[in-house]
């Protein structure tokens, strides 16, 4: 309809079904997009406050998670009303800000991966992998709103540290 064709190319990522009719990812491309008006302020950030920074980052973006799911706002793609689009966006700074920290102490990072034992990655991988199972296939996806933001977040970050760590996990992923 022509509600979903303006719905796109206003970008606004409100109302679920009218944001993936088209094109389903194009939920994420209008977070990237509004945290990119931004990036510079977030890099800053970091800079800033460092790992404390980023860790009340963690909290804020949990407690957007949760207000939107007190509004109404269910979805973790798309938004109802412009204060859910706000909550919305707030809910994913945080990727960007690990990111960033991440690529400013790669070489830490780095170092601390790989001081670890093959068998503690291998455990922690396998814990972390079975935490995700659970938070994505229990009953009701929505009450882990949240929780399960945070804990994605810890896990795609050690998952790119251990690509970026050991180039033979990397070539194992991309298979």
């Amino acid at each position: 309809t022509w509600g979903v064709v303006v719905s796109h190319l206003l970008v606004t990522g409100m109302h679920w079904d009218r944001t993936i009719r088209l094109d389903g990812p194009v939920w994420s491309l209008l977070v990237e997009m509004r945290v990119s008006l931004i990036f510079p302020l977030l890099v800053l950030y970091v800079r800033r406050f460092g790992w404390p920074g980023v860790t009340v980052a963690l909290f804020a973006a949990f407690i957007c998670a949760k207000t939107a799911a007190a509004l109404g706002e269910l979805s973790p793609y798309a938004a109802d009303s412009f204060a859910g689009v706000l909550l919305l966006t707030g809910r994913y700074i945080v990727l960007f800000l690990l990111g960033t920290i991440m690529a400013a102490r790669l070489d830490w990072f780095k170092s601390m991966l790989f001081c670890v034992s093959t068998k503690v990655h291998a455990a922690t991988f396998f814990g972390m992998t079975l935490v995700w199972l659970m938070l994505a296939y229990t009953e009701g996806e929505y009450r882990h709103q949240g929780y399960s933001d945070v804990f994605c977040s810890v896990f795609t970050m050690y998952l790119i540290g251990l690509c970026v760590t050991f180039p033979q996990i990397s070539r194992k992923l991309s298979g």
